[in-house]
């Protein structure tokens, strides 16, 4: 059976997101947002608790990727900048399953609009577990998660296959779904008078892992391919907001 063997101490991990949003109104499409890539740095500190391991990871560094235009990077250096110093712990146990909530904290000069958008990020999107019995190469299992992403529940479905063993290094390979329950949301900037009701929102996607054993991070390469289609009423109108989000998600561990 393989299961995760950590040991006490720091290590770094790269966190690269590259995103391109295309989003009609009405049926009128608006130009492309993208693509735009972020990259934070996390320092990830290892505690040995009973059941499992308690991680630790703190953002040290954050800015725009180098391939982002430089106008456009210049605009988010001071946004990506307030990232820095957001804190986060959760518990996992041997097989990287989350034992408990994570726990957010953030600097106290942090802008209201960036934690709304940090508080949906979680280390169970980049913590993929480990199965419960033993298992080879060409063995299959399947995860149900639930995530919370800016205050929508997300439910994600994923089929993992392990193709390749090389000592304590893993390499597994995953096809998943995302979906959310229609129904009224509150996004965070949009004003209390307008009400956003959500009518369809699927999601598919496709990852490659290397798990070292000894590390508490994967190396992973995740892309998503979102549809989000949103119904928006105010005082005065009514209208449709559709939103094609691809997302492509690298974490390289120290």
């Amino acid at each position: 059976m393989r299961r995760l063997v950590l040991t006490p101490g720091t290590t770094r991990t790269t966190l690269a997101q590259t995103q391109e949003l295309v989003q009609s109104i009405d049926g009128f499409e608006g130009p492309s947002s993208g693509p735009i890539t972020v990259v934070m740095v996390m320092d990830v500190t290892v505690e040995v608790v009973p059941g499992g391991y308690r991680l630790i990871s703190t953002v040290v560094e954050a800015g725009p990727g180098d391939d982002v235009d430089p106008a456009v990077a210049a605009g988010l250096e001071s946004e990506l900048a307030a990232v820095v110093g957001l804190g986060q712990t959760i518990v996992i146990d041997d097989l990287g399953r989350p034992l408990d909530e994570p726990t957010l904290s953030f600097p106290d000069d942090m802008p209201d609009e960036i934690v709304a958008l940090m508080s949906g990020f979680a280390f169970d999107q980049i913590v993929a577990p480990l199965p419960e019995e033993a298992v080879g190469v060409g063995a299959t299992w399947t995860i149900e998660q639930e995530l919370n992403n800016l205050g929508v529940t997300l439910d994600q479905r994923w089929e993992f296959e392990l193709v390749e063993i090389d000592g304590d290094r893993l390499h597994v390979v995953g096809t998943g779904t995302q979906s959310v329950d229609p129904g009224p949301v509150e996004l965070p900037g949009v004003p209390s008078v307008v009400t956003v009701t959500i009518v369809n929102w699927d999601g598919a996607i496709t990852t490659d892992i290397w798990h070292d054993l000894s590390r508490p991070i994967a190396d992973t390469t995740t892309t998503v391919e979102a549809r989000q289609e949103f119904a928006i009423e105010d005082r005065t109108s009514t209208g449709e907001l559709v939103q094609e989000i691809t997302t492509t998600m690298t974490v390289t561990a120290g």
